[in-house]
């Protein structure tokens, strides 16, 4: 089901009958604010889309039931030798030795400390550090928990070749998205941690 929102629409009730279904957990209204706002103010649109689908905790999972030119946002955080970052990227990616350098060089990492790198390490709890339910963390962090989030650096891996008219995922809850533009995202997730959280860099990687 795919219907246009506000955020008023979003949280008006808990009846059952509005749109994100009773008893659903999600982001909080000022969080869903703030989304909503980088979301219209960079991708210039009258209104965004809200899409329900199955509940899902895996990126691989939600990508199988998402439309076609919907892709799921999957995000992994990556440990390189003490520093923390959050690579996020459109559709069921796999990091591969070669992006794993890149993504380090990108970082001014020497290629030593990109071969001891560790993917979402034990420590790091979602919800606890990030405000996120595990199976929705993403780069849109809970506006609630910006002074205290492990990143030292944000990077978005975007595909070289873009389909026409292909959206992104962003999860409220584990069975409710908001679809951001996928020739939008990067500009959204700037514009809003430059909002949200400023001490945190935010990067752009472009593969094949």
């Amino acid at each position: 089901m795919v219907a246009s929102v506000s955020s008023k629409q979003i949280h008006r009730c808990t009846c059952g009958e509005c749109v994100v279904g009773h008893g659903e957990i999600l982001i909080t209204p000022d969080h869903i604010q703030c989304l909503l706002d980088a979301i219209q103010l960079y991708c210039r649109i009258p209104a965004v889309q809200l899409l329900g689908h199955q509940a899902t905790m895996s990126a691989a999972d939600k990508q199988a039931l998402l439309p076609e030119k919907v892709l799921v946002q999957k995000s992994i955080t990556v440990s390189f030798d003490g520093l923390t970052i959050l690579v996020s990227g459109m559709g069921d990616f796999k990091i591969s030795r070669a992006l794993f350098r890149r993504t380090a060089a990108l970082l001014g990492l020497p290629s030593s400390r990109a071969k001891h790198h560790q993917l979402n390490p034990e420590w790091l709890e979602p919800f606890a550090m990030t405000g996120l339910k595990k199976g929705m963390v993403s780069p849109f962090f809970a506006p609630s928990h910006a002074k205290r989030l492990p990143y030292d650096a944000v990077v978005l891996l975007e595909p070289i070749t873009q389909k026409p008219g292909e959206y992104v995922a962003v999860s409220l809850s584990l069975a409710k998205s908001l679809l951001v533009p996928a020739s939008h995202l990067y500009e959204v997730i700037q514009g809003y941690a430059a909002r949200i959280y400023p001490q945190i860099s935010v990067h752009s990687l472009r593969y094949t």
